[in-house]
């Protein structure tokens, strides 16, 4: 008989800044998530199906995570997490 393993929760880290991004992968997957992408913008997060995002507040560019963030979680039923660097 197969076991079952637990399946792994997928998320999203949408952030600009290279090094924080990488932080909150490492610690994601401490967590026990699966990374499924880094994005550096509101566009590349749209592509992904992540069960959970870490959204940056302000994106390069004037872009908003704000916005991006209430359309995942009103289309896309995703759940968000803000992170901000102030």
């Amino acid at each position: 008989m197969a076991s079952c393993a637990p399946l792994r929760r997928r998320a999203l880290i949408v952030e600009d800044e290279f090094v924080i991004a990488l932080d909150l992968e490492h610690a994601m997957s401490a967590l026990g998530f699966e990374v499924c992408g880094l994005a550096p913008s509101d566009r590349a997060a749209l592509s992904k199906d992540p069960d959970i995002v870490l959204m940056d507040v302000c994106l390069e560019g004037g872009q908003e995570g704000i916005e991006t963030a209430r359309w995942l979680q009103e289309v896309c039923g995703v759940s968000v997490v803000f992170v901000t660097v102030c």
